[in-house]
């Protein structure tokens, strides 16, 4: 990076899901997550059966093999913005650990912070709305009710496609069914209305492609051609990211195709960095957006940390 160049990339709230549980009554239930319970099987340890304390006492013995991932970084994140602990744990005492932290969370009410939800910003493209019109009026709704400046949309599982009123109605009468083999017809079809919508009230929508990049590529095509993309920014997987910044991002048809990355499940700061780095040979810097990990929920408050890391760290 140039020397002496501030950069802001800000970080927004999309994508987001905010942990579910409401009733938080150990660290195993706030702390061990299916990264973490993933990873002690990869360290040849079975769970199936063990404890809540259990699994705790195995995941702290089992920490000295988990040097350099995203698990153990995220781990000693959360255990430092949720406890205040930010001492190396590998030899600690597994009972003195879990009865300091079970009292942290008696006494500092850590559950009842676990009960919030983030404010939803994601579009509910499908529900179970009796018809393929209602289907449409409620995602109109939504928008329409939004007090944000800008809607969000996860269409990494959609094989976008351009399709008409008539088989999108048909694709959705059979998904109500229970045969979701025309999701990718309807949902094509709703978002026409949806994003004309989305323009005239000049919102911006955040779309998460995954690594589906052809979809990306059609969506914004379709939409373009039409003259109802509304100011549209993209956020991609690791393995597209790249892609997008240099092929996709750039102006359509009046609108402006822009560039955002996520923080993902296995992302150390040290990866991050290297993302932005990557993305930065093809695409400017000072436009880029981070997205995926600012909500209420405390695990998701490390994560975001973690995130900021990564940009400081790409930036130096």
């Amino acid at each position: 990076m140039p020397n002496g160049v501030k950069i802001n990339i800000p970080i927004r709230e999309c994508f987001a899901q905010p942990n579910s549980l409401t009733v938080i009554t150990n660290p195993t239930q706030l702390l061990l997550d299916s990264d973490k319970l993933r990873m002690l099987t990869l360290c040849g340890v079975d769970t199936e059966g063990m404890s809540d304390f259990e699994k705790f006492s195995v995941f702290l013995k089992k920490l000295p093999e988990m040097r350099g991932s995203a698990v153990r970084e995220l781990f000693y994140e959360e255990m430092e913005q949720l406890f205040g602990v930010s001492e190396e744990l590998d030899n600690i005492d597994s009972c003195e650990l879990w009865r300091f932290l079970c009292e942290k969370i008696e006494k500092e009410d850590i559950k009842k912070q676990c009960g919030k939800s983030a404010p939803e910003k994601v579009l509910p493209m499908i529900s179970g709305a009796s018809d393929y019109s209602e289907l449409i009026s409620e995602n109109l709704d939504f928008v329409n009710s939004s007090d944000s400046d800008f809607v969000s949309l996860d269409i990494s599982h959609i094989d976008f496609v351009r399709t008409d009123k008539y088989h999108a109605d048909e694709a959705y009468k059979a998904y109500l069914r229970g045969d979701e083999s025309g999701e990718s017809e309807f949902v094509s079809g709703m978002l026409y209305p949806i994003c004309e919508e989305i323009k005239k009230r000049k919102l911006s929508l955040f779309v998460y492609v995954g690594g589906n990049y052809l979809s990306a590529k059609k969506m914004i095509e379709y939409f373009s051609e039409r003259g109802i993309l509304p100011d549209t920014r993209i956020f991609a997987s690791e393995e597209v990211i790249f892609r997008v910044a240099s092929e996709l991002c750039g102006t359509c048809g009046g609108a402006s195709v822009l560039c955002g990355f996520l923080y993902e499940s296995g992302d150390t700061a040290e990866s991050i960095a290297e993302k932005i780095k990557k993305i930065a040979r093809v695409y400017p810097i000072g436009s880029l957006i981070a997205g995926g990990s600012v909500t209420n929920s405390p695990t998701f408050a490390a994560r975001h940390n973690i995130l900021k890391r990564g940009i400081e760290m790409a930036l130096k």
